[in-house]
C-alpha cells in the first residue's frame, strides 16, 4: 500500500522531486508511478493498494485523522502490517512511522521493517531486536528485479543509493530484509 500515492488527476505542477524526474505535474509523476508500482507488484505476485494522499511536496490533502480513516478502512482486512522502521530517512516515512505509533493497529501484527536503498547505502544496519524476513535468494533477485521498474525514480537517488546490487549485498549479508516485530 502507498498511503501518500497522490492524485492522478492533479494539474498542480510538478514538485521538486517529481520536476527532476521530468514530470511537469503531480498527475503525471502519480500516472507514471502507479505503472511502475503495477509492473513492481506483477513481479512480486502483489496487487497494489494506493491512497489519494500527497507525499511532502505538496499539501497533504487530508489531515492526520483522515488519512488514519483511509489508512484503517485499507487495512480492515489485513492480519500484519509492515510500516517504515529503520533508518527512517524519509519525511514522509517519518510521519507515517509516528502516526502508527500514536494510534496502534489493535488486531493485527505490525512489523517496522528496514527501508532500502536506505540503509544499504548509508548504515551498518539495526543492531538489536530485528530478524530476517527469511527470504531466500530467488525472492532477493525478484525484489531487485521488482525494484527496477521504478526507473523514473532511480535515477534520482545519491549514487551510493542508486547501486540494488549494494541491497542486494546487504540483504544477503543478514538473511533477506530485515523486521522487527511491535
Amino acid at each position: 500500500m502507498t498511503v501518500l500515492a497522490g492524485e492522478p488527476d492533479s494539474l498542480r505542477p510538478a514538485g521538486e522531486w517529481d520536476g527532476a524526474a521530468g514530470f511537469r505535474t503531480a498527475g503525471e509523476a502519480v500516472r507514471a508511478r502507479r505503472v511502475e508500482d503495477e509492473r513492481a507488484c506483477g513481479d512480486l505476485g502483489a496487487r497494489p493498494v494506493w491512497l489519494p494522499f500527497n507525499d511532502h511536496q505538496y499539501p497533504r490533502g487530508g489531515d492526520d485523522d483522515e488519512v488514519w480513516d483511509a489508512l484503517e478502512t485499507a487495512l480492515r482486512d489485513a492480519a500484519t502490517v509492515l510500516v517504515p522502521g529503520f533508518p527512517l530517512m524519509h519525511p514522509d516515512h517519518v510521519w507515517l512511522a509516528a502516526l502508527v505509533r500514536e494510534r496502534g493497529l489493535p488486531g493485527r501484527r505490525v512489523g517496522h521493517y528496514v527501508e532500502q536503498p536506505y540503509a544499504a547505502a548509508w548504515t551498518p544496519g539495526p543492531t538489536e531486536d530485528w530478524e530476517p524476513a527469511g527470504a531466500g535468494a530467488l525472492h532477493r533477485l525478484t525484489k531487485l528485479r521488482a525494484c527496477r521498474r521504478y526507473a523514473s525514480q532511480l535515477p534520482l537517488i545519491a549514487p551510493e543509493a542508486r547501486s540494488l546490487l549494494r541491497v542486494a549485498r546487504y540483504e544477503a549479508a543478514r538473511g533477506g530484509e530485515a523486521v522487527r516485530w511491535a
